[in-house]
């Protein structure tokens, strides 16, 4: 469930303790360097300066660079503590603090609220376990979302613009590549962050694409990927279950070898994969 914050009423009998601890189970890791904070939110600002939607504000590190270059910043934050304390906190700035899942968000709804019908940006320091996740909820918002910048593990960072053949080339690349056109911006060290995470992470900006980067029908392209790279080290025509007339069939009219492995085609060619299944 989604809920604005309460009036200052309510706020005011709450007295947010300047030594607020992470949540290991939400997966907080709050970011303290407030130079990469300026540089992820000069970074949002590619489209414009209208309106941010920041994912898990904690601190409000971020909040604070977001809200010196947008009208106006929505922080949809799922501890109740950091809600109540960034409200207080940002009690004169435009900034609108909303207690809840970002996951379960409209966007939609959002957009008509706080930005007037107009797109949004997304912005946030990801718990590393939610990346794929909240990029699927993107997606389902593209129409309202235009650009992403989000920091994640710099693993995820380099699943996402891999190339075939590389080793982080995946079904998530794909997908991806498919919606978005990803790009690394900077590394950021485990030092930047209260507590220290054991992975170094990545800034990396999303364009949501007007069109898909091929014409396919998503539902048999997604199905044919998963299963290309279900078994990542067999060949092709046994990953997608073929049989030996199905598999020349499909090799005579793609011009695909079906000796291959998923991992080394391009979204072109899985696209004609798909058509001819």
């Amino acid at each position: 469930m989604i809920c604005y914050m309460p009036n200052h009423e309510s706020r005011a009998r709450w007295h947010a303790p300047s030594g607020l601890r992470p949540k290991k189970h939400l997966g907080q890791h709050f970011l303290t360097d407030p130079r990469i904070a300026s540089r992820i939110a000069d970074a949002a600002t590619f489209l414009g300066r209208g309106t941010c939607l920041e994912i898990g504000p904690g601190k409000g590190i971020l909040t604070r660079a977001l809200s010196e270059r947008f009208s106006k910043v929505v922080a949809v934050e799922l501890d109740r503590r950091m809600v109540v304390y960034l409200s207080e906190r940002f009690a004169d700035r435009a900034v609108r603090l909303i207690h809840g899942d970002v996951l379960k968000a409209d966007l939609r709804k959002v957009g008509q609220e706080e930005a007037s019908g107009g797109p949004l940006v997304v912005a946030g320091n990801l718990p590393y376990q939610i990346t794929s996740p909240v990029l699927e909820w993107i997606v389902k918002y593209k129409d309202v979302v235009k650009l992403t910048v989000l920091m994640v593990q710099l693993e995820v960072a380099q699943r996402m613009v891999a190339e075939p053949g590389e080793e982080a080339y995946s079904a998530f690349t794909v997908f991806c590549l498919y919606h978005f056109t990803p790009e690394i911006l900077f590394r950021v060290s485990p030092g930047s962050f209260f507590p220290r995470p054991k992975v170094t992470s990545a800034v990396v900006r999303l364009l949501v694409r007007e069109k898909p980067l091929v014409a396919v029908d998503e539902a048999k392209f997604f199905r044919t990927v998963k299963k290309a790279f279900g078994q990542r080290r067999k060949m092709l025509r046994s990953a997608l279950g073929l049989s030996p007339q199905d598999a020349s069939h499909i090799q005579q009219e793609t011009g695909i070898d079906l000796t291959r492995r998923g991992e080394t085609l391009s979204l072109e060619e899985f696209a004609r994969l798909a058509q001819a299944r």
